[in-house]
């Protein structure tokens, strides 16, 4: 079930098509999360990776101006917002896409 409703989500956000534009915000080696966020026109979606057991942080820079998201798919994580800054906290194990606006 999980798998479809990613499938649905795929089809549905224009910023998750294959030619929406890919910038990674947050990727370290050897470090988790792994961040990255897809756009297409006015779409912006932010993907957000921790497959280590361990909760993980992150702070990085956004290209737009966002204060508000919307859980799309995957697991409520703490994702603070300011203007083109973020703070993520994520639990161990753990995936989470955003819709920025």
């Amino acid at each position: 079930n999980k798998t479809r409703k990613l499938i649905q989500l795929k089809k549905a956000e224009p910023a998750l098509s294959n030619y929406a534009e890919f910038v990674p915000l947050y990727a370290h080696e050897n470090t988790y999360p792994f961040v990255y966020a897809r756009a297409h026109g006015g779409d912006v979606v932010l993907v957000a990776l921790n497959p280590s057991a361990q909760e993980v942080t992150a702070d990085f820079e956004i290209p737009e101006a966002y204060t508000k998201y919307i859980l799309l798919a995957g697991d409520t994580i703490v994702c603070d917002i300011n203007k083109s800054h973020a703070h993520v906290v994520m639990p161990g194990q753990s995936y989470s896409i955003l819709k920025l606006q």
